[in-house]
Order: C-alpha cells, then sequence, then structure tokens
C-alpha cells in the first residue's frame, strides 16, 4: 500500500505554475484544493459549462416518481414530499456536481416525526470524506482507504477551526468511479478508493491550452492588429556609417523604450522612421487548433459537436453515432445517480411512512432512444406496429386527443 500511495504522490507540474495557483489564458487557477480548480475551471469557458450543465439535466431527464400497483395513496403522498423539498431540482444540482466533481455529498437532516425535510448539496472544496479510525484533524501518514464512516465540513489539521461532522446514515453521497481511484484530500493526505473522479480532471491540459491560446492570439490582436511590427530607422544607418556608434546606440534604445510605452492600436508620430508590418505567414491555423481543443472538450464531457450545435458536414445519423460510446458511460452514471437517490432519500423516506423500499420508486428518461422522423413513425402506426397514443406521444401530442368542442 505504501507503493500504492506514492504513486499518487507524483504530480505533473504545469511551466507556469506559481506557488498555489496556475495560469490558465489570463486567469490563475487553484491547483492546491482541486474542488475549487473544478468549480473555477467549469466557468472558465462554455465549452466546459455549457456541456457540464446539458449533462447534469440530460441524467435526470423525466425525472418522476412511480409505484407499485395498487400503492397510488403513498405515491401521492409521495409526490407532496418531493414537491415539498424541490426534489427534481436537488437531483438535477446533484447530477450536475457529481460529473463536475466527481463526488457529491447532499446533507439530509431529518425530522423524526415527518422524515426528510430538505437536501443540502455540500461544497466539496470545503468537505472532506473520513474513514472508520480516523478522527477529524487527525494528522495520518498512511493511505486513507476503505468505506466512508462520516464527512466533515470545514476540518483542518489539529482541529483549529470549527467544524460540522455528519454521520454515514445522515448524507447521501454519489461517487464516480472511485474504485481504484488515487487522490489527495483537500489537506493533503494520501487518498484509496474514497472520492470519485471529476470528469474534468483528464481535461485539466486541453482546457488550459484552449484558454493560453484564446489568450494569446487576443493578446497579439490587440497589441500587433494584423501582425508584428518592423520600426526601421534610416538615421542609425546614418550615424553608424558616420562612426558615431554610441549616439546610434543610444537613439536605437530610446526609440525601442519609446516603443515599449505605446498603447496597442495606437497611431505612430515619428519623424524619419518607417513603420511597416510582418505577417505571420508561418503561424499555425488558430481557428483550427481552436476547434481541435474544443472537440476534445466536449468529448472529454461526453458530448458530441454535432449535439452542442456545431452541425457543419454532420448528419444527424452520423452526430447519434458519435455518442453511442458516451452512452455507455452516461448510462452508468445515470444508474448510480438513480439507485443512490432512491436508496438514500426516496426508501428512507418511505420508511417515515411505514412503506417497504421501492413502493415508490425513481424513473427517468432514457438516454439512447433514437429520433424517428415523422414518415417512420406514420408507417409505423399504419403497419399497426405502435399504438395511436404512441404515435400523437411520439409526435408531442397528448396520448388521448381532445374531444372536439
Amino acid at each position: 500500500m505504501q507503493l500504492l500511495g506514492a504513486s499518487s504522490a507524483y504530480d505533473l507540474k504545469p511551466r507556469d505554475q506559481t506557488g498555489n495557483t496556475t495560469l490558465f489564458g489570463e486567469y490563475r487557477i487553484d491547483n492546491k484544493n482541486q474542488f475549487l480548480r473544478y468549480s473555477q475551471l467549469s466557468l472558465l469557458t462554455p465549452h466546459a459549462f455549457m456541456p457540464l450543465a446539458k449533462l447534469g439535466l440530460s441524467i435526470v431527464s423525466g425525472f418522476r416518481l412511480d409505484a407499485v400497483e395498487g400503492a397510488e395513496t403513498i405515491q401521492k403522498e409521495m409526490n407532496e414530499w418531493a414537491h415539498k423539498i424541490q426534489l427534481r431540482n436537488k437531483a438535477q444540482n446533484i447530477a450536475r456536481c457529481a460529473v463536475r466533481d466527481g463526488t457529491a455529498v447532499a446533507y439530509l437532516p431529518v425530522n423524526k416525526k415527518t422524515g426528510i425535510e430538505t437536501i443540502h448539496i455540500q461544497p466539496m472544496q470545503y468537505t472532506t470524506l473520513l474513514p472508520e479510525g480516523i478522527t477529524p484533524g487527525q494528522k495520518v501518514r498512511e493511505l486513507l482507504k476503505g468505506d466512508v464512516e462520516k464527512a466533515v465540513l470545514m476540518e483542518s489539521e489539529a482541529g483549529k477551526n470549527k467544524h460540522t461532522e455528519m454521520d454515514r446514515d445522515e448524507f447521501a453521497l454519489i461517487r464516480l468511479f472511485h474504485e481504484g481511484y488515487f487522490t489527495k484530500d483537500i489537506l493533503g493526505r494520501e487518498t484509496y478508493g474514497l472520492y470519485g473522479v471529476s470528469l474534468l480532471e483528464p481535461l485539466t491540459r486541453t482546457l488550459k491550452n484552449h484558454t493560453d491560446l484564446t489568450e494569446g492570439f487576443s493578446s497579439n490582436m490587440r497589441r500587433y492588429g494584423a501582425g508584428r511590427l518592423h520600426v526601421n530607422l534610416p538615421l542609425v544607418e546614418t550615424l553608424r556609417a558616420e562612426g558615431k556608434y554610441e549616439k546610434a546606440k543610444e537613439l536605437l534604445e530610446d526609440s525601442i523604450a519609446a516603443l515599449q510605452k505605446m498603447s496597442p492600436n495606437q497611431d505612430f508620430v515619428t519623424g524619419g522612421a518607417q513603420v511597416s508590418t510582418i505577417a505571420g505567414t508561418h503561424a499555425p491555423d488558430v481557428k483550427e487548433m481552436k476547434e481541435s481543443y474544443q472537440t476534445d472538450i466536449l468529448i472529454g464531457l461526453l458530448q458530441s459537436p454535432i449535439s452542442m450545435g456545431n452541425t457543419k458536414g454532420s448528419t444527424y445519423a452520423s452526430g447519434y453515432l458519435a455518442k453511442e460510446d458516451c452512452y455507455i458511460i452516461l448510462e452508468s452514471i445515470q444508474e448510480l445517480v438513480r439507485e443512490t437517490i432512491q436508496s438514500e432519500s426516496i426508501d428512507r423516506q418511505l420508511a417515515f411512512f411505514g412503506q417497504e423500499p421501492g413502493v415508490v420508486h425513481i424513473e427517468v428518461d432514457k438516454l439512447d432512444v433514437p429520433y424517428v422522423d415523422y414518415n417512420t413513425l406514420t408507417d409505423a402506426r399504419l403497419n399497426d406496429d405502435i399504438t395511436q397514443g404512441e404515435y400523437r406521444q411520439s409526435l408531442g401530442f397528448p396520448e388521448d386527443k381532445p374531444a372536439d368542442e
């Protein structure tokens, strides 16, 4: 285990890391607290924020409560409870935080008479997970591993700050691919299998390249416009020809200093200087590189370019096929979120109503249902492959046709 723990201590340090931050374009991103870093990265560019938001919403798309036959009364009570605590909205945010941070902790305050009163999603940048035998603030050298026994909010070394402890039955815990995953917690302790993997973790380098490219090109355009500047001073050559090297050097240095003080796109007013632009004919295709990084980001967040609006040169069929591999992971995450909310909130609330687990259960829409065009739907209806109600629902209408007035 010591060897395994040591393997996670090898951190790749970017070239422009300063202290606890790393430069992403013009922004400094925290590199000490990984959960703070994920939060910052998710807001760094719309190419990260929008797929994450879409991913969280799609995982719990069609979120609803269903019940076994004969349990209509308890289903009604559970729906009223779900509406009261805004369960659907909480589920969407839990899913979004889970894919962003890899780990989501949701505190479930309970009233002894009425059950779960609300759901509070905890900020992971201030939250730690502790296995059995570890107390808050305890300094440990060994690898932290095992089943999670408690979650701690605002934990600090040697208990310097006031913290809040939550026992395992007081919170819901969602982790993505946590088994076999090494990472450090926010106090720098080595952990194994305690925290999940954020979808942003393997995209850190790509996001940095994307923001560096954007900022670098923008800075270049602000400074030089169409290209770099060449400032020729004929007087310097004249002074050199006359042997007045010190004068030539002084003039050249003064001109360089004056040039450095100029604002971007400021006009030149000179006496005898010749200014021309140097086109960057050998520069790489910035647009192509930028689109390549954006595609990598979308794929890393389980999206395809066509699903995010980039339909140039693509068909619906190609976009659907491009996402087939993503559906394998998406469905796994969807089932994990559904099962966790079911077992750690729905079933607990059912117990307060004196009901068995699963009497009322969560239903969500399938993620891999392909789009069927109007002609195909109509042919299926004419061949009695689908019912009239299914036909109407597929077209976006109510199952039953309203009576004519």
